[in-house]
């Protein structure tokens, strides 16, 4: 999951370099979107019973995806 997501350069999401901006930053809504691609290949990839622990959370950047890549 890791390369592939290192692949896409989206890997500083999950890791905190990839900040999430304040709402009124002209760059939040692609930020929210490019989040919300790669909240979605995590939980496609996850066993269908984790999948309910993950989805709770609004971002991917976190503590939950580093135990997964």
């Amino acid at each position: 999951m890791e390369m592939f997501i290192s692949d896409r350069n989206k890997l500083g999401l999950i890791t905190g370099k990839i900040r999430q901006p304040i709402l009124t930053d002209p760059t939040y809504s692609k930020w929210r979107t490019e989040n919300a691609i790669v909240k979605g290949w995590i939980i496609n990839s996850l066993n269908p019973d984790l999948i309910g622990n993950f989805i709770r959370f609004p971002i991917a950047k976190g503590r939950h995806c580093h135990n997964l890549l």
